[in-house]
């Protein structure tokens, strides 16, 4: 009789065969009599390998039997080999780090918050963003868009037809009704009627002018046409032109 080689083991005694650990475990004792005596914490072996190897800086293997290693999840990183688990970065709450980091090196300021003068992470300031792991600066909000609370990671959008006049805004109060559009009593923006338009740049207007006589606009033009040939109108405000007679 000749021992079960590292890697195997033989429950019951007889001319049976060695049986192999299962994928993701190992024995390295020969003459293994249990398949208890298969762990792998750390590590890794698939069905191809006939050794369990030790997980990469960067990866964990979550427990015995992996088959495969974890890289380590974005606010974590590891810096050894055979890791079980990964370290946390270091006052999570305003850094972290891209998935697989492999050294607290990795870890930068979060989402929302930028790397101040003396290296501590701060809050995007008002009218700023930022959506991305970096020790990077906040950015101004887009215009359109505003950004009313500290850290965001986001810069929120101003209602439909409203946009902001500039860049950097920090309250909703910032968005007007786009050009072509009235400001009605809740907030909202509402399209000039047919037959009338605004004046450009006339945001938050209050009322809509009447095309004159000789032109129209239909509901989906940005301003009033001139009649084609042929045709006329006698009537401000129209939506239409009539056939010559």
């Amino acid at each position: 009789c000749t021992a079960c080689p590292a890697g195997t083991y033989k429950a019951s005694a007889g001319t049976g065969s060695c049986t192999p650990c299962a994928q993701g475990k190992y024995s390295s004792t020969p003459a293994a009599t249990s398949e208890t005596s298969c762990t792998a914490s750390g590590k890794f072996k698939s069905t191809e390998q006939t050794a369990c190897e030790s997980c990469a800086i960067g990866s964990y293997g979550e427990g015995n039997g992996s088959s495969t290693c974890m890289l380590c999840p974005e606010g974590t990183y590891g810096d050894t080999e055979g890791a079980t688990a990964c370290s946390t970065c270091p006052n999570v709450s305003l850094t972290s780090s891209p998935v697989g980091s492999v050294a607290s090196d990795n870890c930068s300021c979060t989402y929302g918050y930028e790397a101040g003068p003396d290296g501590n992470c701060t809050a995007c300031q008002l009218g700023k963003y930022k959506g991305w792991i970096g020790n990077d600066a906040c950015v101004a909000c887009s215009i359109g868009t505003f950004a009313d609370e500290l850290g965001m990671s986001v810069c929120t959008s101003c209602p439909e037809h409203m946009s902001t006049e500039t860049e950097g805004s920090d309250n909703m109060t910032a968005c007007s009704c786009n050009f072509g559009y009235l400001s009605s009593s809740n907030s909202s923006c509402t399209a000039c009627p047919a037959g009338t338009y605004m004046e450009e740049n006339r945001t938050c207007a209050s009322s809509c002018e009447p095309c004159s006589r000789g032109k129209y606009r239909d509901g989906n033009m940005t301003e009033c046409q001139t009649c084609a040939a042929g045709k006329y109108m006698d009537m401000p405000a129209s939506s239409y032109c009539k056939d010559c007679p």
